[in-house]
């Protein structure tokens, strides 16, 4: 039976949670005699329940992601694996009651990624993805190992799951995961009074997203503990069509779309702002569908319009061959702009692979362009201003977005509608030229065979929220 609730709950995306209300609580609602809470929605120096906040790096900021504002742990993002934010909230001693919930959205698979902790032996939850098969796991107290429970499964990658770990206070615990039990076993007591961590147990800090800290120091009812899982943490109760929050490397729960979508070769409805001043949809030829409607061209050899792949409809460029269209009136200099991709590769070469560019390498490079290289690592550069490390890894045989924006001021990179990583700074510089997929504008450092589908820019830098929709589907 558990496994049965498991596999439902793995598949199951908790992008954002259905609003509480009154019946699934007992009339009351999410608790609210906490002793510790901090949203992490913002980056405050004081949680909500007037706790102090102290952030390990200032690489620690905040995010939204699928429409919920948190707090970004990617380790990628921190630069470590030891973030964390200290909190001057201490642990109650002996074996009392506790309930502890957070939310956690969790990016790979990294050994010992730790949700909550101390600095020492003590009160401690982890998630042990590498060693532990798999598992969520937590720990009560190091040492002896008492209080730990194991899940017979790992929760799914790359969504919103709510943790809860209980204790009744006569020596029982439980583990829950979306609300679901994952079992129960015995504790003797968190003797020890040290300070919460957010963010980090005893080994390491968490590698994705986190929100929403709840200490209280009673176990919750079951009416309670629903009350927490049904908590609408966008704060305005949009749902999860809307939030751009599956994950593409999944086709059923993505928003990918099939052939019949696009098999007239017209632009559908996109997802996403359509305030766009350059979209390729890339299905059934290699058309602008924007206002100034230009008409792309191959060069090197044949694109191949009206593929599929994974149920889109797209153009496969081989290598050696790149897709030009009239620069017009994309954004140049130093003005804002978003541009964003979506890519299948069959393969990930060691080489750098260059799938959009416009701008000339005359005056110090002062082009905008996308790819990977290093066994497929996200690349952006732009007049030395390179993002080349820390924004995540491409895989083959699936579907990406790459997104960059800059506003001015901050060159941001997306992947899958995930913000990855930022660079500050008052000067891209991007000259004239075509705009290029599949090789730089300038040169013959081509992709390797790809397949494109619905690239665009626009004017402007669109907002996590926006950018999170346009990669929610592929049009």
């Amino acid at each position: 039976m558990i496994n049965g609730i498991l596999e439902m709950l793995i598949k199951r995306s908790r992008i954002t949670p259905e609003p509480s209300d009154s019946s699934s609580s007992g009339g009351g609602g999410i608790p609210t005699d906490y002793a510790f809470y901090a949203s992490l929605k913002d980056r405050s120096a004081t949680s909500e329940s007037g706790h102090t906040l102290t952030y390990s790096t200032s690489n620690l900021q905040p995010a939204v992601v699928d429409g919920i504002p948190c707090m970004n742990f990617l380790r990628s993002s921190t630069g470590s694996g030891t973030a964390c934010i200290n909190t001057d909230f201490n642990l109650v001693s002996e074996t009392k009651p506790f309930t502890i919930s957070c939310w956690m959205w969790l990016y790979d698979n990294s050994y010992d990624s730790g949700l909550w902790g101390v600095n020492t032996l003590g009160f401690r939850c982890s998630v042990l993805m590498a060693n532990y098969d798999n598992t969520l796991h937590t720990t009560i107290y190091e040492s002896p190992l008492t209080g730990r429970i194991f899940s017979s499964e790992a929760p799914s990658l790359k969504t919103w799951h709510l943790v809860v770990f209980t204790g009744d206070g006569n020596g029982t615990c439980t583990l829950y995961i979306d609300n679901v039990n994952m079992g129960t076993s015995t504790y003797d007591g968190y003797t020890q009074n040290y300070n919460l961590i957010l963010g980090k147990a005893i080994n390491g800090s968490f590698n994705g997203y986190l929100c929403g800290y709840r200490f209280y120091r009673r176990a919750l009812t079951e009416d309670e503990l629903t009350a927490l899982y049904n908590e609408d943490l966008t704060g305005g109760g949009s749902d999860s069509s809307s939030s751009g929050g599956a994950d593409p490397s999944d086709s059923s729960s993505s928003g990918l779309s099939d052939s019949s979508s696009s098999s007239s070769g017209a632009a559908p409805e996109p997802a996403g702002p359509t305030d766009y001043v350059f979209r390729a949809p890339l299905a059934n030829d290699l058309n602008d569908v924007s206002a100034s409607a230009r008409t792309g061209t191959a060069a090197g050899g044949t694109a191949t319009t009206g593929e599929t792949k994974d149920g889109v409809t797209c153009t496969y460029i081989p290598q050696a061959v790149k897709v030009t269209w009239p620069i017009g009136d994309v954004a140049l200099g130093s003005s804002p702009r978003t541009v964003s991709l979506w890519f299948w590769t069959p393969s990930i070469s060691s080489s750098w692979n260059t799938m959009f560019s416009y701008g000339s390498n005359s005056g110090h490079y002062k082009l905008y362009a996308m790819g990977y290289h290093q066994s497929g690592k996200y690349a952006f550069t732009a007049y030395f201003n390179d993002l080349d490390s820390g924004i995540g890894t491409a895989t083959a045989s699936e579907w990406h977005n790459f997104t960059v924006s800059y506003d001015g001021t901050d060159i941001k990179a997306y992947v899958d509608g995930v913000f990855m990583k930022s660079k500050t700074t008052s000067n891209i510089d991007t000259a004239t030229s075509d705009i290029t997929v599949g090789a730089r504008s300038y040169n013959s450092e081509y992709a390797g065979d790809m397949w494109y589908a619905d690239i665009r820019i626009y004017n402007r830098a669109l907002t996590d929220a926006e950018i999170a929709a346009l990669a929610s589907k592929i049009n």
